[in-house]
């Protein structure tokens, strides 16, 4: 059973644990990561699974770690069955892709770490992402990650977002995003449109950097869009 409790005091090999009964519980510090035992405080409050008792030794024995393990098996059979989202850190590079921690090991695919091609795989080892779960297996606990998708849906949400509120002739707000030698591409809020050099300003200019920059806030008309095809012309 996993039960809730407040720290008393960490020492050098556990973590002393109030869980309201007579004894303390104590959990090892191995349970804990380096970052964590150095937060934890006294009235700080922890998750545990008890695991024995030992009347003996006048003390309830505690895992954090397999109580994290049952918190994260709870969310990745949630999240499988109902399209969610879980969130994971990419703790090592693997054969054809990385581990993900979220209490249990879970494995992310190349094929799945992002939208486009990760040319720096290293880079993402050590950040923490959402993940959709393509596979799952309670028995095995053994989870297939997908950052990819949930990186897609995100964009279909915001895409769906951005166009829902665009209406011909209508001044917005956008941020510059990239220039180039024929426009200036705005970011209307995870979609972006197009600026065309010759919509940029009455009096003739031979580069969009003579009037934007990237990352400054401009302020638009929508001239047309078209969501299918996903086109917004500024």
């Amino acid at each position: 059973k996993i039960l809730k409790g407040k720290v008393i005091k960490v020492t050098s090999t556990g973590v002393l644990v109030d869980i309201g009964f007579k004894s303390e519980g104590i959990i090892p510090v191995e349970d804990f990561q380096e970052s964590e035992i150095k937060k934890l405080r006294p009235g700080h409050e922890v998750e545990a699974l008890l695991e024995k008792t030992n009347i003996k030794e006048g003390y309830l024995r505690l895992s954090k770690k397999r109580a994290d393990a049952l918190r994260a098996i709870e969310l990745l059979e949630k999240a499988y069955h109902s399209n969610g989202w879980v969130v994971g850190q990419i703790t090592q590079r693997i054969k054809n892709g990385y581990t993900v921690s979220m209490g249990i090991d879970a494995f992310l695919p190349d094929s799945h770490a992002d939208v486009k091609v990760v040319k720096e795989p290293e880079k993402l080892v050590g950040q923490s992402y959402k993940f959709k779960v393509i596979r799952f297996d309670r028995k095995s606990e053994n989870a297939v990650l997908s950052r990819k998708l949930f990186l897609q849906d995100e964009r279909e949400k915001k895409k769906r977002r951005v166009f829902s509120r665009l209406v011909k002739g209508e001044k917005i707000k956008g941020q510059v995003k990239s220039l180039t030698s024929f426009g200036a591409f705005i970011d209307l809020g995870g979609v972006e449109g197009l600026l065309h050099i010759s919509d940029m300003s009455w009096g003739k200019i031979s580069h969009p950097s003579e009037l934007f920059e990237v990352g400054q806030e401009v302020e638009i008309v929508v001239l047309d869009f078209n969501e299918k095809e996903e086109k917004i012309s500024l």
